[in-house]
């Protein structure tokens, strides 16, 4: 018999959480914001993300609230100008690795959309893929990096053009307003403490 699936939200927890009880499969919920280099200045690296390809990431002192509520959990890495988030599935993945981190681009009004499956792929459409953001933005911006960037780019982290024979894999993410409407529609696990 299948465990029956209950969320835990991540974002309100102050205690490590079980992964299992008995006869429940729990998966993490919510928003894991990732605040780059915390304590650290802008490096040229950021630089280059926000100034030629409108990606900026997330630093502790610039966090902006976030109005969505995931289900399953998503890690938040970075922002755009057009009120966008870059999310991934697995908040454990780094950025110089290959492993499955599939990426995605939430953008203002809640609707998910798929990149890439690891940050190397995404750092590889975001260099190579010429207005990469075109197919979910109506008024995408058209940035044009110079070579310059996109040379240190491709050097820093021995990027090839993107391989487009990925395929989006099949997802049960959900995109709520809030917690409290997420446990409206699914099973919550409440904690005592």
């Amino acid at each position: 018999m299948e465990p029956q699936v209950w969320y835990l939200d991540q974002e309100h927890l102050s205690q490590s959480a079980p992964t299992a009880l008995s006869d429940r499969k729990i998966i993490p919920a919510g928003k894991y914001i990732q605040p780059s280099y915390p304590g650290c200045e802008v490096t040229a690296l950021d630089r280059i993300f926000s100034e030629q390809y409108d990606f900026h990431l997330c630093f502790p002192k610039e966090l902006p609230q976030f109005s969505f509520y995931p289900v399953p959990e998503l890690l938040v890495f970075a922002i755009d100008s057009h009120g966008g988030s870059f999310v991934s599935t697995n908040r454990n993945a780094k950025l110089e690795e290959v492993e499955r981190a599939d990426i995605y681009y939430l953008d203002r009004t809640h609707q998910l959309h798929w990149i890439a499956p690891s940050w190397k792929e995404f750092l590889s459409v975001l260099v190579f893929t010429e207005d990469w953001k075109r197919g979910f933005l109506e008024e995408a911006s058209k940035p044009e990096p110079s070579e310059k960037a996109r040379i240190f780019l491709i050097n820093t982290f021995q990027l090839s053009p993107p391989d487009h024979s990925v395929e989006e894999p099949e997802r049960d993410i959900h995109i709520f307003s809030s917690l409290a409407a997420a446990r409206e529609a699914l099973p919550f696990l409440d904690l005592p403490g």
